[in-house]
């Protein structure tokens, strides 16, 4: 049963209203009558409550400063309010902060009793609703760690932190990390298996690292058809001691499952210092699995520990990297052998150890297989002559490395020439097609482009302004500009109607934008001799 509070500073008026109503008939009894609603404010933390039926005018306090002070604890309380005629004003206040509805006096009882009884349908449905959202609060988390995971940091934090407040999610560590959890012989054990019986080895997986992770602040597990991905957050206080238990930690979960015939590989990500950005961690933890095919015996990766290392920052920089980028997309023979000739020189100018080789050449590979990835080489030789030299990296000498590195590159070279369009050159002309297709949508914007083509903002930036020479968003710009030059030429559309059709938020907007890329406002473009 519902449970109603009547407070009036009239015996009389509680009287008639208690005696009046059929209570049990709407499901709903009377626990409780006051003379001033102070007395209510001091025991509502206390009470449980779902409908107050208050006079307005009352002294002390008065029925709206009691009804502002009552719903901002409790706003799920539903506050019914008897106003005399002069107090209507007053009322129509009262509806506007929140409270349920009033009824003029003198009271008509019928008229209360529906009142009630559509105070108590409503709240009947909000409960309905609250078990609804509490039943699937499993899948709203999800939801929103998903959304998290493929957002920028900025805007992960605009439109998600109201949600990880309302999902009471832990935000408070220092440090976060993404682990990348992927089952390789997937496809062999759902053959093997009944597909419920995979499900129960992946939720048995989820409950193991939830396990193994125990000592961090936060981690919550997404589980997907092949894998696993766990977003981990940890104090900083111990920030390596806590990196390295956690690597520990899926290093003892590969080989555990190994040894069941479960072949697990973990790519690490970046640590990062807030949850909003759990995206870059992500990113990179999807970029180690891809190269874990290069050392068999290595299950968990992390894609941060060669920015580590001294060696291998200096030797092959960002600036290096793109160097190499630039001679393979020439298809410049010469200019590699030069360049990793010289590469080979500044290498033998450290002293280096054993260690230092692997690690250059570990680095080596990364950069390269991203390369290789974007531009669309998937050659198995390439991949084998990858794999090749780190079978013996204990006997390896610099000079080979270098050799091999270029015949790499010169394979490289010849895989780019078979293709009459590279993968760039397709990916740039599938986004000039979608941001033709979707101009007039205001929301276009570089994450939705992003999604549609299923790459980082980041990633995809570069790719564009390297194979255009453009900006993703200056191209959006230029097309509804050159779409608003046509429709102010040929029609007598209103500029409201010309700025929506071309994409703008707001006219405003669009007269700004419009004037600055076309030097005039579109009335004047519209009508030069005005």
């Amino acid at each position: 049963m519902k449970k109603v509070v009547i407070i009036d500073d009239n015996v009389l008026t509680i009287q008639g209203i208690y005696e009046n109503i059929t209570w049990e008939s709407m499901d709903a009894m009377v626990i409780g009558t006051m003379s001033n609603p102070l007395e209510l404010l001091n025991q509502l933390q206390d009470l449980e409550i779902d409908i107050i039926i208050s006079d307005i005018c009352m002294p002390g306090i008065n029925g709206i400063e009691m009804s502002k002070n009552v719903l901002a604890v409790k706003p799920e309380i539903k506050i019914i309010l008897i106003s005399a005629y002069d107090d209507f004003d007053y009322a129509k206040e009262a509806i506007r902060i929140g409270a349920f509805d009033y009824v003029e006096k003198p009271i008509d009882y019928p008229y209360l009793s529906n009142v009630i009884t559509k105070a108590v349908d409503q709240i009947n449905k909000e409960n309905e609703i609250v078990e609804r959202l509490n039943n699937s609060q499993s899948l709203l988390v999800d939801r929103f760690f998903n959304n998290l995971l493929n957002y920028e940091p900025e805007e992960a934090k605009y439109f998600l932190m109201s949600d990880l407040r309302y999902l009471g999610l832990n935000d408070s560590s220092d440090q976060y990390i993404c682990a990348n959890i992927s089952i390789n012989n997937s496809a062999e054990l759902k053959n093997r298996l009944e597909l419920k019986w995979y499900k129960v080895i992946l939720e048995n997986i989820v409950s193991d690292i939830y396990q193994r992770m125990s000592f961090c602040k936060m981690c919550y597990c997404l589980l997907k058809p092949d894998k696993i991905i766990a977003v981990i957050g940890f104090s900083l206080e111990d920030k390596y001691s806590n990196y390295e238990k956690i690597f520990q930690g899926f290093s003892e979960l590969c080989t555990y499952y190994e040894n069941q015939g479960i072949d697990i590989r973990v790519g690490l990500g970046a640590i990062v210092s807030s949850i909003w950005e759990s995206s870059i961690s992500y990113q990179n933890s999807k970029y180690a699995l891809p190269y874990q095919y290069s050392v068999d015996e290595q299950k968990v990766f992390d894609i941060s520990v060669l920015n580590m290392c001294p060696l291998s920052s200096a030797v092959f920089s960002d600036d290096n990297e793109e160097k190499l980028i630039s001679l393979i997309y020439k298809k410049d023979r010469d200019g590699l052998k030069q360049f990793l000739d010289e590469q080979n020189e500044k290498f033998r100018s450290f002293s280096f150890r054993r260690a230092d080789i692997y690690i250059y050449i570990y680095s080596f590979i990364l950069k390269f297989s991203r390369l290789a990835f974007s531009i669309g080489i998937t050659s198995q030789t390439v991949e084998k002559e990858l794999a090749l030299l780190l079978q013996n990296p204990d006997t390896i000498q610099p000079k080979e490395v270098f050799e091999w590195m270029f015949n790499i590159c010169d394979l490289a070279c010849g895989e780019l020439e078979k293709s009459l369009n590279s993968y760039h050159q397709q990916l740039c002309e599938k986004v000039n097609q979608y941001i033709l297709k979707n101009y007039s949508n205001n929301e276009l914007s570089l994450t939705s482009i992003a999604m549609f083509v299923n790459l980082s903002t980041t990633h995809l930036s570069s790719v564009y302004k390297r194979i255009t020479g453009k900006n993703i968003i200056d191209v959006i710009t230029e097309i509804r500009i050159e779409q608003a030059k046509v429709l102010l030429k040929s029609t007598d559309l209103p500029l409201k109607s010309i700025s929506e059709m071309a994409g703008f938020s707001t006219p405003y907007y669009f007269s700004a934008v419009f004037k600055k890329n076309v030097g005039v406002t579109p009335s004047m473009f519209r009508n030069p001799i005005n």
